[in-house]
């Protein structure tokens, strides 16, 4: 039972943190364009960043690599 109750509080913590991320990345409707256009550019690095070291991006970087020896 408190393996099923874990499972579930570290499922909605991810789900959590994947839609407050996704959220990050859309520009405000507020904002003018050229405000909109700005904080987009600087947040590509960051978006970047963040799919570079995900853990499937690395294992396959690593198989890339050792094949590549």
């Amino acid at each position: 039972m408190d393996a099923k109750k874990t499972r579930t509080q570290l499922w909605d913590w991810i789900t959590d943190k994947i839609g407050k991320f996704s959220a990050w990345c859309k520009p405000d409707p507020d904002d003018s364009k050229w405000v909109q256009i700005g904080k987009s550019i600087l947040k590509i690095p960051i978006i970047l960043f963040v799919l570079a070291c995900s853990p499937v991006m690395l294992i396959v970087a690593g198989l890339i690599f050792f094949l590549m020896l």
